[in-house]
């Protein structure tokens, strides 16, 4: 159900590697975010191990098991409600975690559908045009390791400017 064909191996892995290097820093977050962290991060550096391809595929079986473990863990109570633009960050790369394993492993469309469901649940979304709903195509064209990276970068560039428009107030100098 978590294995990722042995062609898709070196995909998997630069997938999980750039989701990994666009998360947002897991520095003073719950135990359940540093754990979503952390098993993004050992999926991240299985392709480098120097290990057989059955061992290889064992450990991504155990990664994905542990990604999607982690990512419900940390959604658990934040599917309605959270309160700061970092929770929200942090809350869509649970969902990127949970894409970039779906689009790797599809067998693993029942575990996702349970998270999924979960959260439309939650937020009482029942059909697609109801306001948060996600669906495994909305999960799969949404999220991924793509939109990690690039509101990475709008967050980034948000702050330079920001920054720049500090530096150029005349009240700044006050």
């Amino acid at each position: 159900m978590y294995k990722v064909e042995d062609v898709r191996i070196n995909e998997y892995t630069s997938d999980m590697k750039k989701l990994l290097d666009n998360m947002w820093s897991p520095e003073g977050r719950s135990e359940e975010y540093n754990n979503l962290y952390n098993a993004v991060q050992a999926a991240s550096e299985i392709n480098g191990l120097n290990i057989a391809g059955n061992q290889k595929s064992l450990k991504i079986i155990k990664a994905n098991r542990d990604i999607l473990n982690a990512a419900a863990k940390y959604i658990k109570g934040k599917e309605k409600v959270r309160r700061s633009s970092d929770g929200n960050a942090r809350f869509a790369n649970a969902l990127d975690s949970i894409a970039v394993v779906f689009k790797h492993a599809p067998r693993t469309v029942h575990r996702v559908s349970k998270i999924v469901d979960k959260i439309n649940n939650v937020r009482g979304a029942k059909a697609s045009n109801d306001a948060g709903f996600i669906n495994k195509e909305t999960l799969m064209h949404t999220y991924g390791a793509n939109r990690a990276e690039n509101a990475k970068n709008e967050a980034e560039a948000a702050k330079q400017a920001k920054n720049s428009a500090k530096k150029r107030s005349p009240q700044a100098h006050l």
